[in-house]
């Protein structure tokens, strides 16, 4: 295989060690050549016939969904949520798929506070019932910002409604009494992936330091809330594990790094030292006390084998010094 010419050459061992969907966002995402370049569009045009985004684009329901469901379900039922995270994080935002998605149920979804997807059948009282619809809400707006730009304008209010309850949840006494205002995983995310301006992003910043230092404070300490919403809130991970797990470690530095929060608190910090102590002389990112890890939406992209991962992990690492704007 012939290299691009438009890869520089700390790149090129990663590009030539790449499989399709890596060398596709390698040139996208780290190169920083969008589709309007003939080399990146090229290389797009391979992603649409992975025999995984075709299997997602044949299963996909009329209305837009996949099964009827947003985020829950039997393990083998693909949801709302993991189809069009993992089209994304295959390159493929752009696809017909995702479009569908958004325009025919995760945008109606944010603008009629009834629609509770799958959660209709279990949220009986009304506590139960906001909390649902929290869930949903976030998880909607999360996948919005991840995968469109057109949609910025309409979802900002929205937003800024999130955050005034996570205010509202960092100032006050007694946060589980509040169902509605406790920051979900979901919120967080999409928060990270909206482009705020520099006049919003001072707030931006300083409320999501309150919410991280809130979170590294109380990191062992259980929140009380209904039960639909145990395992969406956001919290953090104990350190450790994000050196067996390093899916979990570059998807919390990308968001981080995506804000633009990572040299601002220790947290973060820790965790881009701990990637910068995992880069050989060479250029390439190891973790040699992890195993194999759990195929989910965000990884692995190209690389399924053990022995592979360090290539993933050197492209992620990349990514992320990009939006850091290292000097590589």
């Amino acid at each position: 295989m012939t290299t691009p010419p438009e890869i520089p050459p700390h790149l090129k061992d990663l590009y030539a060690a790449a499989g399709p969907v890596l060398r596709y966002r390698i040139m996208r995402d780290v190169v920083g050549h969008d589709d309007s370049y003939i080399a990146t569009a090229h290389l797009g045009l391979d992603l649409r016939a992975l025999p995984e985004a075709q299997t997602l684009k044949s299963t996909q329901e009329l209305d837009g969904t996949w099964n009827g469901l947003l985020c829950s379900g039997e393990s083998h039922r693909t949801t709302t949520e993991v189809a069009v995270l993992r089209l994304c994080e295959l390159g493929l935002e752009g696809s017909e798929s995702v479009r569908l998605c958004l325009e025919s149920a995760l945008l109606p979804t944010l603008f009629s506070e009834e629609l509770l997807w799958e959660f209709e059948e279990t949220a009986r009282d009304k506590e139960s019932r906001v909390a649902a619809r929290h869930i949903v809400r976030d998880k909607a707006l999360r996948l919005i910002c991840r995968a469109a730009r057109q949609y910025d304008a309409e979802i900002k209010p929205l937003l800024e409604a999130v955050m005034a309850e996570w205010e509202y949840f960092l100032q006050s006494p007694t946060p589980a009494r509040a169902p509605r205002t406790v920051p979900t995983a979901d919120a967080y995310a999409a928060v990270c992936w909206y482009p705020w301006s520099e006049d919003d992003f001072p707030r931006v910043r300083d409320v999501t330091h309150r919410l991280i230092r809130y979170a590294e404070a109380a990191i062992d300490e259980p929140v009380l809330v209904p039960d639909v919403m145990m395992r969406q809130i956001f919290q953090l991970t104990d350190k450790w594990e994000y050196l067996a797990r390093p899916d979990l470690l570059f998807h919390e530095l990308e968001l981080a790094a995506r804000l633009g929060v990572v040299n601002d608190l220790p947290h973060t910090r820790w965790l881009l030292e701990e990637l910068e102590a995992r880069q050989d002389a060479d250029g390439w990112c190891r973790f040699e006390v992890a195993e194999t890890i759990e195929r989910t939406w965000y990884f692995p992209l190209d690389k399924e084998k053990l022995k592979d991962y360090p290539v993933e992990w050197t492209f992620r690492a990349a990514l992320i010094f990009k939006l850091l704007e290292y000097d590589l």
